[in-house]
This record gives structure tokens, sequence and C-alpha cells, in this order.
């Protein structure tokens, strides 16, 4: 037999909002470090074009 997750109801007058069991699973996971370091990365070298070749 299938083993079934427990399911918890909610009062019915919660205005709208919803509970989702399930979890979302992201396919690129990054640390926000390394946000921080792509961005930066990605700033320099938006800099570098602009002075090298519109100089």
């Amino acid at each position: 037999m299938v083993r079934r997750k427990k399911r918890y109801l909610m009062p019915m007058g919660i205005a709208g909002l919803y509970r989702f069991e399930e979890e979302e699973e992201t396919k690129i996971k990054l640390k926000p470090s390394q946000v921080i370091y792509l961005v930066l990365a990605i700033s320099i070298l938006f800099l570098l074009i602009r002075f090298l070749f519109f100089i």
C-alpha cells in the first residue's frame, strides 16, 4: 500500500490564502556571495568594454 502524507486542513475563512505542501525546487542554486561576485564581475566587464572600445 502507498503511504499518504499527512494533510493539514485549514479553516475555510482564511481570506484567499492557500497553503502549498510541496516546496519549490530551483535548478540553479547560488549562495548570496556568489551572486555578489557575479554582479561585480559583470559590472567590471561592462566598464572595461566601455573604456577600451569607446574612447
